[in-house]
């Protein structure tokens, strides 16, 4: 949880969990000689944060909150697109989305009094995330994504194009098309977030 929170706040998308601990500074006392170990891909979180950052992070330890799953994706897209690990950037990066749309549509159900089962089986008939988020969202909130112009276009492009040769086709996509990638999904998070 600390992590995950301090990942959340501070946006510091190179801070990743680690499945053991990992040491990097080894020092003999009675020598007094010690060595800093280079791991490779691993960066240092920083403490010095602003006071604002340390309280909210604090806050939210108290509380027992978690980061929502697609916020902490969207740095870890972040993170392999430094690292350029471009594949995996496109893969966490549509799954942050379709996170956000499932979550964000069995709210919308929820708001409406829907039965779980109701719920479960409206987004079992339309699980695509085309469908979700034209049709759907249509239904459910009177707008979609298909009548949003240029982002309609950009996203369309990025799901056609870059995610399906990607997933399906196995194709390696460039830095440029995975920025861009990367970007118009977080566009259409914040999209939803305001409609």
């Amino acid at each position: 949880r600390v992590i995950d929170n301090y990942r959340d706040i501070t946006k510091e998308a190179h801070v990743r969990r680690l499945v053991e601990l990992k040491t990097n500074l080894i020092y003999f006392i009675s020598l007094n000689e010690g060595f800093n170990l280079l791991l490779p891909n691993i960066e240092t979180a920083k403490i010095n944060r602003s006071l604002k950052e340390i309280k909210t992070i604090s806050d939210h330890l108290s509380k027992g909150e978690r980061p929502e799953i697609y916020k902490l994706l969207l740095l870890d897209a972040s993170n392999s697109f430094d690292n350029k690990d471009y594949t995996l950037a496109i893969v966490e990066s549509f799954q942050a989305l379709e996170i956000f749309i499932e979550n964000y549509l069995i709210n919308i159900f929820k708001e409406r009094n829907s039965t779980d089962e109701e719920c479960r089986i409206k987004l079992e008939m339309n699980w695509r995330t085309k469908i979700r988020l034209t049709t759907l969202l249509k239904e459910l909130k009177g707008s979609s994504l298909n009548e949003q112009g240029v982002l309609w276009n950009e996203w369309h492009i990025r799901y056609d194009k870059t995610r399906n040769e990607v997933l399906h086709a196995g194709k390696e996509p460039n830095q440029e098309e995975t920025k861009q990638t990367l970007e118009v999904n977080e566009r259409v998070i914040e999209w939803l977030t305001n409609l």
